[in-house]
């Protein structure tokens, strides 16, 4: 891990890139956080103050753990916006980025004086990222937009749950969140690609409702090309059949597929179960789907007299898909995340975060190792510094 203020030059694909993070709560941050991943060099302007995300719930030592999680890989310099030398600051900043990322309400970047405009007139080769919730040319434009909200208004919602249910949320993990962060930061290497063959900057609006529309596409398709709209399944499949979790005998969940009529045939021999193959209602996948309630049913059965070990066991002798429902504490204990970095621990001031490895393998540019969030506003004098070196180049 590298230390602070350590020349990280030449370390990942993306090393000599600089980014500005003016962004708030998770989206903007963690695109950011992804851009720092992989080997930019991001400086993050706090308030003062602080903001909310850093007390949401859970919190590490009073710092919220998803606050702790969307900062890491970058340095932190408190600036007041509102302050005229501050806001030099930040403009002599955002003068030597190549990436600006904000994701604030419409407008607020700039009454804060930080546009698109304001800061390509002194940076055009600028790649300046906005995230609005909405167009900013629709009727939506200026609406507020959370991860929990988007999920129900853009259907997303609607279609996971418990099988006949109204619809659920997904729990605790910002989801559409994270996925528009990924959006933001793919977008701002195709703004550099773009600069690179341009030599020019661009503003790149990546709306969270776009992004979320963009996620579902398969599943919006669906619905486009038959006219009948996707219903919670719980943890089945909508597009064959046996497809979902099946209890054990030792009271562990696992995850069965098959995914057509010889790996039904398969699955049928490892459950020592020819009757399901004889039953018309099975024959084919179409069948198989339009019966799935009655098809889980009897293959429950059958899952419940052997523990899961056993039937994973067996199930893989024979090339049929399954796989244990893994807990969050089941991916920090295993051997095969563990020893292939896709699960790393991170110490931070706050506490010890448990979290994802990167998941690019470059095998010229390896990514940085991953740099713990700093504490907010610590690294001011060290950015102050180069800001000063900054000013007096002629």
């Amino acid at each position: 891990m590298r230390s602070r203020g350590q020349d990280v030059s030449g370390i990942g694909p993306l090393s000599g890139i600089r980014v500005l993070d003016v962004g708030t709560y998770a989206v903007g941050p963690s695109a950011a956080a992804y851009l720092g991943y992989l080997g930019c060099d991001v400086i993050r302007i706090e308030n003062p103050a602080g903001e909310g995300f850093m007390d949401l719930d859970p919190t590490m030592d009073g710092m919220a753990a998803s606050y702790i999680n969307a900062n890491m890989q970058k340095r932190s310099i408190h600036l007041n916006l509102r302050d005229d030398e501050d806001l030099r600051k930040a403009h002599l900043l955002a003068d030597n980025a190549d990436i600006l990322i904000e994701n604030r309400l419409p407008g607020v970047i700039d009454r804060l004086g930080l546009s698109y405009e304001t800061v390509s007139a002194s940076n055009p080769g600028v790649i300046f990222l906005s995230m609005p919730g909405f167009a900013p040319d629709g009727p939506f434009a200026g609406r507020p937009s959370l991860d929990m909200e988007m999920q129900a208004l853009s259907g997303f919602a609607s279609i996971e749950g418990a099988e006949g249910g109204p619809g659920e949320m997904f729990r605790v993990y910002a989801h559409l969140d994270h996925t528009t962060a990924i959006a933001l930061a793919q977008a701002a290497v195709l703004g550099l690609l773009n600069r690179r063959r341009t030599g020019r900057g661009r503003h790149i609006v990546v709306t969270f409702m776009g992004s979320s529309a963009f996620l579902q596409s398969t599943r919006i398709a669906e619905y486009m090309g038959t006219g009948s709209p996707p219903r919670p399944s719980g943890s089945a499949s909508p597009w064959f059949a046996p497809s979902q979790s099946f209890p054990c005998l030792d009271q562990v969940y696992i995850n069965i597929s098959a995914q057509n009529d010889a790996a039904f045939h398969d699955l049928c021999e490892v459950l020592d179960a020819p009757g399901l193959l004889e039953d018309q209602r099975f024959g084919s996948d179409r069948l198989r789907l339009a019966n799935r309630t009655e098809l889980g049913i009897a293959i429950s059965k059958v899952t419940t007299t052997r523990p899961s070990w056993w039937w994973l066991r067996e199930l893989r002798k024979r090339r049929v898909p399954c796989g244990e429902l893994y807990t969050f504490e089941s991916l920090r204990t295993d051997p095969h995340f563990i020893g292939q970095g896709l699960v790393r621990e991170i110490p931070t001031k706050w506490g010890k975060i448990v979290r994802g490895g990167h998941p690019w393998k470059f095998s010229l540019t390896p990514c940085p190792e991953i740099e713990p969030a700093h504490e907010p506003g610590s690294d001011s004098e060290e950015v102050l510094a180069e800001l000063r070196s900054l000013a007096e180049k002629p």
